[in-house]
């Protein structure tokens, strides 16, 4: 598996979520938009915490790349 760098709004929206974990609604083998999708108002959140703490902005590929980085971490890729 290749590494992928990240933007810095990808891991603090990332860090975010993390915090939430137990309100996000995540399963196995599930694809990465439709986490994003069925979790979008938590995700708007965070990033909308990114913006008002940090002032950094954050695009829809941040968003997926968060939600890439949380599903990784909830269930890592196997061989890790």
């Amino acid at each position: 598996m290749e590494k992928t760098a990240y933007s810095t709004a990808s891991h603090l929206i990332h860090f975010r979520m993390q915090l939430i974990r137990h309100k996000v609604e995540i399963v196995v083998r599930m694809q990465i938009a439709m986490l994003v999708f069925k979790n979008k108002q938590y995700f708007d959140a965070a990033a909308e915490s990114v913006l008002k703490l940090h002032n950094i902005t954050s695009e829809y590929k941040d968003i997926f790349d968060a939600a890439e980085l949380f599903y990784n971490s909830t269930y890592p890729p196997p061989g890790k």
